[in-house]
């Protein structure tokens, strides 16, 4: 018996929400053990490689809570700008790495879901330029979001958004992210 790829599609999906069951459960017991305050107290030593990190775990799904919490903990003993602006670096290297290396079959993974609708309206939309800035602007407004930044790379992959592109966005809305979750930290 042959798998379409809707099948597969359902399959990852299930996959990744295991995996990302499993982040969350690693994140509260890494709260409740002590470990972040640890590494924090480690990572002071190498603020700018400690922010790098956790800037690039910052960007997956599977390790956006932990980054979050790392990156609030560390901009509480560190220069707040240090760790916005080296964090935003790392999760810049981190979506590059995601767009490059996933854009293509998420994107397709996307299209088919939206095929398997109404194939030609649908596939009329995405080559509209208002979908194509909207989709980008959508994009960069999740990235800058806590939320995992596959979602926002998928819908910039939708909107054929080059990398000359991407880069700036991805830095700019990493660093605005990092930097509410640090102040944010900070306040509290």
């Amino acid at each position: 018996m042959k798998e379409t790829r809707t099948q597969k599609i359902w399959e990852h999906f299930w996959g990744d929400a295991a995996l990302v069951t499993v982040s969350f459960i690693f994140t509260l017991y890494w709260l409740k053990s002590g470990t972040v305050e640890r590494l924090i107290d480690r990572a002071g030593e190498f603020e700018v490689l400690g922010s790098l990190i956790a800037g690039m775990l910052f960007t997956s799904v599977f390790t956006t809570a932990p980054a979050i919490i790392f990156l609030g903990k560390l901009g509480q003993v560190e220069p707040f700008w240090l760790v916005s602006l080296v964090g935003a670096f790392g999760a810049m290297l981190g979506d590059v790495l995601i767009f490059r290396f996933l854009k293509d079959s998420l994107v397709k993974d996307v299209e088919t879901l939206i095929s398997l609708a109404r194939p030609k309206r649908l596939k009329g939309i995405f080559h509209l330029k208002f979908f194509r800035w909207f989709t980008t602007f959508l994009g960069a407004l999740v990235i800058a979001s806590p939320l995992p930044d596959e979602l926002g790379i998928t819908m910039m992959g939708l909107a054929k958004t080059n990398n000359k592109v991407f880069m700036p966005i991805s830095f700019a809305m990493n660093f605005l992210g990092i930097v509410m979750i640090v102040l944010f930290a900070r306040a509290l």
